[in-house]
């Protein structure tokens, strides 16, 4: 509109469009246009295209640091890549907090095995927050017998700092799991140890230090069994183990001595206390093990923190109306070649829906034994999880858009003067919401056998479409005048192959789709002749879409999925470990 480019050209706007390449609602090429209309008003305008993402552009800026940084400070170009999230709860404050209509559990399965689980564990080093390898430490409060006098020792003040050097996790067999953390150095700080008797004070000491793997890095190795508690996994620790060798640790003297006796000269004390030390090693080892859970609360928030990095997909067979969804855990059971993950599918639906405390609550059947056994990476999904989705979608009642808002030109013309006189004669079509609304579950489901070229046929459908008519009251409310109801069936054909790149492919929508209906009218026969235009047009008139399964990156390495299994209950994704590019070096 150059009534809105003219203003924002001349005072010099920077502007900034955004727009996914997936987006069938509003073409690419509709933000081109407009950046060119801006350029040839000689404004600023920069356009950046999003590869494979769809019509809900907005959620990656309004979630990336670095796009928000150059909302406050547009003084240069926008930044052509958005890889630095906010974290959860800042982006939940931007973007709206995720509050699900919909948990279906046991939707999805996972299975790490222990080759999956190695490069995973190869991340946690620089995932783990700084504020899990430090803290306080309780005091240490000794007593012991000397010439039969008894003295109390007082060591205050402690604090601790370490670096994870390295991470490894595999799977035990009987639920269990075990993490080892490797650690270089890790230092506890005294500020100060106190020597007295009941009748007096002996020495005192300031700030000194035991620093613990300062040639090697020292394992501290932990058997856990891990559980899911309020949708995070937690993990109870069963056993915990740590040796620190003779040679990979020091006390370092007090920086002072104070020696309140002429008996005891400073350097005894510090002989003593130095010494004294060294031979409570186990002691030390206790209190090293006292402060891991903390290190590993830090692993527990990064595992909960890959489920929550904004928005995930599923599968969604229409271009429209796309639930928000989220991937939570469920029950884990783990075996001597890695862990199985049950999932659980969380939705929020688009639209406004009636609030209610809790979400509803559905089970399918992706058990994790499906799926046990395997060394690498693989995901299971439940075919069921459209007509589930779907079906909630349905109660919800948004399950709705408006004709005028998609993209096709045929589905137009149902709000169009015309059409409207034929079907309501001396209404104004202006005064009119004309609404596609899904009022029935959808299923999705393979159909058919794998062929030759390693195509499969999907069958998608859906007992009750309905084209509804309403009329604008005073206040903008809308009062229901017509509903013309019909059934769906629409083939699809998804081809794949596996290549250098992983596995890729393409789906297509077939052109013999059926729309039914059953009341053999002139006026429903009009609509339903219209609607099949406007489905015709806007589903076999697209390209076949390209359904390409990116590289997951695991630590330093990345899987490419390499096997796709279609079966009548489930859809079977498997991936392969392949070395990531190598960073070219200096």
């Amino acid at each position: 509109n150059p009534q809105t480019l003219a203003p924002l050209a001349k005072a010099q706007t920077p502007v900034w469009a955004i727009h996914g390449d997936a987006d069938v609602l509003v073409p690419v090429e509709e933000s081109k246009r407009m950046m060119s209309a801006l350029t040839e008003l000689n404004g600023k305008g920069h356009l950046t295209i999003l590869k494979g993402i769809g019509h809900d552009s907005w959620r990656l800026p309004l979630g990336d640091r670095a796009a928000l940084t150059w909302l406050l400070t547009p003084d240069g170009p926008p930044p052509e890549f958005m890889g630095d999230p906010l974290p959860p709860q800042s982006s939940a404050k931007i973007i709206g907090e995720f509050r699900p209509d919909v948990v279906l559990s046991q939707a999805l399965a996972l299975r790490l095995g222990n080759g999956a689980l190695a490069e995973l564990a190869q991340e946690i080093p620089g995932a783990v927050p700084p504020e899990s390898l430090r803290g306080d430490m309780p005091d240490i409060r000794r007593t012991f017998e000397f010439q039969q006098e008894t003295y109390f020792l007082n060591l205050e003040k402690l604090k601790y700092e370490t670096k994870l050097h390295r991470c490894e996790l595999g799977g035990i067999s009987g639920g269990r799991f075990q993490i080892r953390f490797w650690l270089k150095p890790l230092t506890v700080s005294l500020g100060g140890a106190s020597l007295r008797t009941e009748k007096a004070a002996i020495a005192d000491a300031e700030e000194f230090q035991i620093v613990v793997g300062h040639r090697r890095p020292f394992p501290v190795t932990l058997e856990v069994r891990p559980t899911v508690v309020d949708s995070r996994v937690r993990f109870q620790v069963l056993r915990q183990e740590l040796h620190i060798p003779d040679d990979n640790w020091f006390v370092e003297p007090p920086k002072t001595i104070h020696s309140h006796t002429d008996e005891l000269p400073e350097a005894y004390i510090q002989t003593g206390l130095v010494g004294g030390l060294y031979q409570r090693r186990l002691e030390l080892e206790t209190e090293i093990l006292s402060v891991i859970p903390t290190l590993l609360n830090g692993v527990e928030e990064h595992l909960h923190s890959l489920s929550q990095m904004g928005p995930q997909t599923t599968i969604w067979p229409l271009p429209v109306l796309a639930p928000e969804t989220r991937v939570l855990p469920g029950r884990i059971r783990t075996d001597s070649s890695g862990v199985s993950v049950e999932l659980s599918l969380a939705a929020q639906f688009p639209g406004e829906v009636a609030a209610r405390s809790q979400p509803v609550r559905e089970s399918l059947g992706q058990h994790y034994e499906g799926i046990a056994g395997t060394d690498e990476l693989s995901i299971a999904l439940d075919w069921n999880i459209i007509a589930s989705l779907s079906r909630q979608f349905v109660r919800s009642g948004t399950a709705r858009i408006n004709v005028l808002d998609l993209p096709e030109p045929a589905f137009h013309e149902l709000a169009s003067q015309q059409f409207v006189d034929v079907l309501f004669p001396g209404s104004k079509a202006s005064d009119m919401n004309v609404v596609l609304q899904l009022s029935s579950p959808m299923e999705l489901h393979p159909a058919g056998m794998v062929s030759l070229t390693g195509a499969r046929e999907l069958s998608l459908t859906a007992t009750n479409v309905e084209i509804c008519y309403f009329q604008i009251g005073p206040s903008g409310e809308d009062e229901e005048l017509e509903r013309f109801s019909f059934s769906l069936s629409q083939p699809l054909t998804w081809k794949w192959e596996t290549g250098a790149n992983g596995l890729t492919g393409t789906m297509s929508w077939a052109s013999d789709f059926h729309i039914g209906c059953s009341l053999n009218n002139p006026r429903v026969q009009q609509v339903a002749e219209q609607f099949s235009e406007g489905w015709g047009h806007w589903t076999v008139a697209q390209p076949d879409t390209p359904v390409n399964i990116p590289p997951l990156q695991i630590g330093r390495k990345q899987v490419q999925a390499d096997t796709l299994d279609l079966s009548k209950e489930r859809l079977k994704l498997e991936f392969q470990t392949a070395d990531a590019p190598a960073k070219q070096e200096p």
